[in-house]
């Protein structure tokens, strides 16, 4: 915390006067537990019984978390306990003017730390603002230049898989035309086998019909002597009889 007596110099060129003076607070890395009832009493301690002259300040807030937390208990019975709000604030400057006017200016994460000494002196939220513009702006032309850079590098390496493509589809191209040379040549290697199998077909059927035909013959010769073999039987059973009928005349 800083404070400086400003001097103020009248219209007739007398001696300076002490003026409204200038303080500057400056608050980093503070992580604080409020209680909404003690909140509410603090207010009591801002309260004057005599209106003064607004003091110019600047208050400078770096990296600040905050935690209230609800001390009332819930209205309804059955209402669940109040939750803590947790507030984190990376960096912001609160203004305030001779007439009392509060100007509020959020900055990014870093920028207090980077930035503090031209913060600390009586640059304005405004004049904090334009360099902060301005910061952006070039920014933005760094960006521009690195996407240029990135655009031509990007032209090379399109430039390189355009090359490269080419290269593939040529490759491919002779495969396709080997594999079509392949596929007639299966063709005409399936046209062959099927006439083989066609062939070995035929004999085979003509082999079959002979074997059948064959069989049959073998039939018919084994029905013809199994016949002549029964007319044998009988005749010679015929002969056995006449043979023992002419025995038994002779004897009697």
């Amino acid at each position: 915390m800083r404070l400086d007596r400003d001097y103020v110099c009248g219209c007739d060129g007398t001696k300076p006067e002490p003026g409204a003076g200038f303080l500057s607070v400056l608050a980093c890395n503070l992580y604080l537990q409020l209680q909404m009832n003690s909140i509410s009493g603090i207010v009591e301690f801002f309260e004057d019984e005599m209106i003064s002259k607004p003091m110019p300040s600047k208050v400078i807030l770096d990296n600040l978390q905050i935690q209230l937390q609800e001390d009332h208990p819930p209205s309804g019975l059955t209402s669940p306990n109040n939750v803590p709000l947790n507030i984190s604030l990376p960096g912001c400057i609160i203004e305030r003017t001779l007439d009392g006017t509060l100007s509020v200016l959020p900055l990014p994460y870093g920028y207090v730390k980077k930035n503090l000494g031209d913060l600390l002196n009586r640059s304005s939220c405004y004049e904090i603002a334009s360099r902060k513009s301005d910061i952006c702006n070039s920014g933005s032309c760094s960006n521009e230049e690195s996407t240029g850079m990135s655009v031509c590098d990007n032209s090379d390496d399109e430039q390189i898989s355009l090359s490269k493509l080419l290269q593939d589809n040529k490759e491919l191209r002779s495969k396709l035309n080997l594999m079509k040379n392949l596929e007639q040549e299966n063709h005409i290697l399936r046209q062959e086998l099927s006439i083989l199998r066609n062939t070995v077909d035929d004999e085979k059927l003509k082999q079959l019909l002979e074997s059948r035909n064959e069989i049959r013959r073998l039939e018919r010769e084994k029905t013809t002597l199994q016949e002549t073999l029964r007319l044998l039987q009988n005749e010679l059973n015929r002969l056995e009889a006449e043979r023992q009928r002419v025995y038994y005349g002779k004897v009697h």
